[in-house]
């Protein structure tokens, strides 16, 4: 390299003081047929900059030493600047083609395996032969194989590219809970979705959701913060190296060897459909999305705003923030201030379970209430929780399966313990989309007996019920599906979230005022004349200095008699009006 050329220059060094700067090759070295064995680019300081190569030969996919035997090679890049980065290494050949990459990785056990790939290059990509994953600029690492046939005899190369993506902005959402959701959106493509803060941290990922092999388009359900998020929206079989969320309902996949990077396995030249949806306080945001080319990754990013309250319109009442609500056009009625109250139904019922057998229990709302949010509380008393089956059904005719034998999940006969819900002091199980967990990954195989607080429904949302009508008869359904042990339905609940009706109280400021008062004593006689004409004569300083002594009312409110806008001559005759008519 010249001296005083940098490489951090991206390919070259400016004219007039340097040259053009070399890339870096990276040769195998033999053997190199394992992870162990790899060869390592670390061994090459400074290798990891768009441009670089690796390179060698191979005929074959052997783990034996010898001309025919797999190449592999362990890849870390030079550390950049914190951003979303697409990496490639385009393999290409001046021989015969017919060489093979991959991406390796690791079963989801984290077990440690040879032959377990992450992505596999395909002939029929543009570029032909290439493997692709995403990084964050922290010097990520991979394992990465070339295999080749009798053909290839002549030496490979394999390309870095490193390009900087930009996501799509897809808007601005309250602070609180945010679900981001593919379902619902018009397509069937098995999603996956990875959350990340403002600093490129993985927060959360998601596989299938709510149910694993039945849908498995993806859901995250998070409390989110004021700050900036970036989404990641991938298709089946997405590896990063970070362990399985304990939020995934998926249970196989393949990992990486090592955290920090993100492979997509696909290789489909055909465009992908992924829309989903942010939903915030205020409602659902769909938003189109597509997966244009091989490998790729469809990235977004958003903005959550600051701490939300009751933001009251004329004839409704949203969760804004101040900003948000002032912009809308809404009264702010206070940080942390609610639109909801909650209302309790209970039944009762302390009916047996049949032994492999299901009974339906009902519960009557009689208030017409629309539901804004639903949580159903459970207790019941059975020797075995992983024999359960539980749903809810609304007067409308919507069902959310509640449980679905918990634990059977990763055992097939379910969870083992006693009850859900502790019978002896009558605390429930509840069911709430605002849960942590999933009861099954909640309790990560060790159930408590007489488990009691927050879950999310098996196979929900709740928010199904959202925008319904609660008044009505609801259908809970329980079975039991195992012989042997047995139980009992001894009480089930409905908090039902509506909107208060005085959580906005006036947004009218001269409700309370007295047209035409003008010298503020409650009532309007011929004592306001005076005062009547020290705001025409003098303005709002002079009627208040006179009139106003103890600020008791609103100049506007009760001096615009016509309701122009303005306390001027035209209130004149509408203030005689009032004086002997009466005012409006």
């Amino acid at each position: 390299m010249v001296q005083g050329c940098t490489r951090w220059g991206m390919a070259f060094c400016l004219l007039g003081g340097g040259s053009i700067a070399l890339a870096t090759d990276v040769p195998e070295g033999e053997p190199n047929n394992s992870k162990i064995q790899a060869t390592a680019t670390t061994n090459v300081p400074g290798w990891g900059i768009s441009g670089d190569t690796i390179s060698g030969a191979t005929t074959g996919a052997s783990t034996s030493s010898g001309a025919n035997s797999l190449d592999m090679f362990f890849i870390q890049l030079e550390p950049l600047a914190t951003n979303i980065y697409r990496h490639r290494l385009v393999l290409t050949t001046s021989g015969p083609t017919g060489h093979t990459a991959a991406i390796m990785g690791l079963p989801d056990s984290g077990i440690p395996t040879e032959t377990t790939t992450a992505q596999v290059s395909a002939t029929t990509t543009s570029p032909p032969r290439f493997n692709q994953w995403y990084g964050f600029g922290r010097a990520e690492k991979l394992y990465y194989r070339v295999t080749g046939t009798p053909s290839t005899t002549e030496p490979y190369t394999a390309t870095l590219q490193t390009t900087v993506v930009n996501p799509v902005a897809v808007g601005t959402y309250q602070a609180g809970r945010i679900v981001i959701s593919t379902r619902g959106r018009g397509h069937s493509t098995n999603t996956e979705m990875f959350l990340y803060d403002a600093g490129l941290n993985l927060l959360r990922w998601n596989e299938d959701s709510p149910t694993p092999a039945t849908d498995v388009q993806s859901e995250i359900a998070v409390e989110l913060e004021a700050g900036v998020y970036y989404l990641a929206l991938s298709t089946s079989s997405t590896a990063i190296g970070e362990a399985r969320d304990a939020f995934d309902r998926a249970t196989t996949g393949t990992r990486l060897d090592f955290p920090g990077a993100l492979v997509r396995e696909s290789s489909t030249t055909a465009n992908v459909n992924v829309a989903f949806s942010i939903t915030d306080a205020i409602g659902a945001s769909p938003r189109a999305a597509s997966l244009t080319g091989p490998y790729e990754v469809y990235w977004a990013t958003f903005t959550v705003s600051g701490v939300t309250g009751a933001c009251c319109f004329e004839e409704t009442c949203d969760l804004r923030t101040a900003a948000a609500c002032a912009s809308a056009g809404g009264q702010f009625q206070g940080d942390g201030t609610s639109c909801n109250i909650v209302a309790t139904y209970t039944a009762n019922p302390d009916v047996e379970i049949p032994d492999e057998g299901e009974i339906l229990n009902f519960l009557t709302v009689p208030d017409s209430r629309l539901i804004r949010d639903l949580n159903v509380g459970l207790l019941i008393s059975h020797s075995f929780q992983g024999d359960i089956i539980a749903s809810l059904t609304s007067p409308a005719g919507t069902t959310v399966d509640l449980l679905t034998r918990p634990g059977q999940r990763s055992d097939d006969f379910g969870f083992g313990a006693n009850d859900l819900g502790d019978v002896s002091n009558g605390t429930d199980f509840v069911v709430d989309d605002e849960a942590a967990f999933f009861y099954e990954l909640g309790a990560a195989g060790a159930p408590s007996a007489s488990v009691t607080g927050t879950w999310r429904a098996d196979r929900g949302p709740l928010a199904d019920f959202v925008g319904e009508d609660a008044q009505g008869v609801w259908t809970l359904t329980v079975s039991d599906n195992a012989p042997a042990d047995t139980g009992r339905l001894v009480r089930w609940k409905l908090f039902v979230a509506y909107a208060d009706p005085e959580a906005c109280g006036t947004t009218d400021p001269c409700a309370a005022q007295t047209i035409g008062d003008a010298n503020c004593d409650g009532l309007v006689n011929n004592f306001d004349i005076n005062c009547f004409v020290f705001a025409i004569a003098e303005g709002e300083s002079g009627w208040a200095a006179s009139c106003n002594v103890a600020g008791n009312c609103d100049f506007s409110c009760v001096l615009d008699i016509n309701g122009d806008g303005s306390v001027n001559n035209f209130d004149i005759d509408p203030f005689v009006l009032c004086l002997t008519e009466g005012c409006p």
